[in-house]
């Protein structure tokens, strides 16, 4: 077991991690992880870590959609047995300090024959500090991403020297990954484009993907949808369509059955608290996969959910949803049109 010092593990935290690692000695395991109060020692079960992305920056936030694959581990808090920790090449000791050794073990796990889970039986509170109590030296962080890349990207390390061009300069002093190499054939270790595959549904959220994206036009009015703050909710309004502007573009999720606002991980949703659809305000939710309320068609013009469709408006108004037996002809009809491929967000994070 891998604990950071300033956690607060709940009563049995670890049985539910034993359990997954009997299941498969190659399965490393993350608890779920609340907010620890650094002053009350209190812990915050309703603000809780389940799983980890990275960006192309390889900066690396929470996120949540469902399941219990964990394409990215925090580090400092998972299980892993002992035969696997050797096996599978312990730490990429050409690295220093703190910064993308999390990424670096993640990713060679999953390539090199292990898995990542979620015990969400097991609760471990994690004290996530305001400030680091030492000086963090950038040069050996930079190291550790360009070493990560470099030895497990394979062509997709072009995204991150895209998204941070600072860091191609440090590629000449990251040191002997020789015996990174050695690891790679001396387990049959998968190329990065099996990772992106296994979690392209990660990586599309993300907009870390080649992408097609679209407008959506109301025939009638020639307005575009977008995704609107509107008394602090996030809702859908008509707005003068502009094929340059990127903020009005929208992808397929979930399959094909969702459409995700381009600019955000919220979705369009047909809103489970409110159950009398006729007049109800569309809005934009957080994507989750396989949710009824964010299955959409197009049929005959309507874009639908269920038996319900979106009405027309004025610019700048919310969208509604209609029954869609009650359109008048030309009312309420919707299309796509400006279909582009759009390249990944290569945006370091802030």
């Amino acid at each position: 077991m891998f604990l950071d010092a300033h956690v607060r593990p709940v009563p049995g935290w670890y049985l539910p991690l034993l359990r997954h690692t009997n299941i498969n000695y190659r399965r490393v395991v993350v608890p779920l992880i609340p907010i620890l109060d650094e002053e009350t020692w209190q812990v915050d079960n309703l603000a809780v870590g389940v799983k980890m992305m990275f960006d192309w920056s390889l900066m690396f936030n929470w996120f949540e959609d469902g399941s219990d694959l964990v394409p990215c581990m925090s580090g400092g808090l998972f299980a892993i047995t002992k035969s696997w920790w050797h096996e599978s090449g312990e730490y990429d000791y050409g690295m220093n300090m703190w910064g993308a050794e999390n990424i670096e073990q993640s990713i060679r796990i999953w390539l090199c024959g292990g898995e990542i889970y979620v015990a969400r039986d097991s609760r471990v509170a994690h004290v996530f500090r305001k400030s680091f109590p030492y000086k963090i030296n950038n040069t050996e962080i930079y190291i550790n991403k360009v070493r990560t890349v470099e030895t497990w990207f394979d062509e997709y390390k072009q995204h991150y020297y895209a998204a941070d061009p600072v860091a191609a300069r440090f590629v000449p002093y990251m040191g002997d990954v020789s015996s990174r190499r050695e690891l790679q054939r001396h387990l049959h270790c998968k190329p990065f484009s099996w990772y992106v595959d296994k979690f392209k549904e990660v990586f599309r959220s993300k907009n870390m993907l080649t992408r097609e994206m679209f407008l959506i036009r109301d025939t009638a009015s020639g307005h575009c949808l977008k995704g609107t703050s509107v008394g602090g909710s996030e809702r859908v309004t008509e707005v003068d369509c502009n094929t340059k502007d990127r903020s009005l573009r929208w992808v397929s999720a979930n399959s094909g059955r969702s459409l995700q606002f381009a600019q955000s991980q919220t979705c369009l949703d047909a809103d489970a608290g409110t159950p009398q659809k006729e007049g109800m305000k569309v809005l934009l939710y957080s994507c989750f996969d396989s949710s009824p309320m964010q299955e959409w068609t197009f049929k005959n013009g309507h874009l639908r959910w269920a038996n319900w469709c979106v009405n027309g408006t004025d610019r700048g108004a919310p969208l509604t949803l209609a029954s869609c037996g009650g359109f008048l002809e030309g009312k309420g009809r919707f299309e796509i049109f400006d279909r582009k491929a759009m390249p990944p967000d290569r945006s370091r994070s802030r």
